[in-house]
């Protein structure tokens, strides 16, 4: 398993269910995937439902860095909404 392929399964694992950004997305990370071209974080959007993201960016992770009220507001608000 190459490096960033184990990096991104670890950070997945850590991170998944929490609320973050894609460029200028809000997404839930879901899992992760791979075809013979890349790796992906798979996300789940309120309008489009879910997408595979290239690995080449990188998801802005928003728990840690919103306090834990507002957080939980925007997981709360997002789960009532998500299809």
């Amino acid at each position: 398993m190459s490096e960033v392929k184990a990096a991104m399964k670890k950070e997945v694992e850590e991170h998944r269910g929490e609320i973050c950004i894609d460029v200028l997305d809000l997404v839930e990370l879901v899992d992760f995937a791979e075809d013979d071209d890349d790796n992906y974080y798979v996300v789940r959007t309120l309008k489009d439902g879910i997408y595979w993201m290239s690995g080449v960016g990188c998801p802005i992770w928003l728990k840690g860095q919103l306090s834990e009220g507002d957080y939980n507001r925007l997981k709360y608000w997002w789960d009532l909404n998500k299809r």
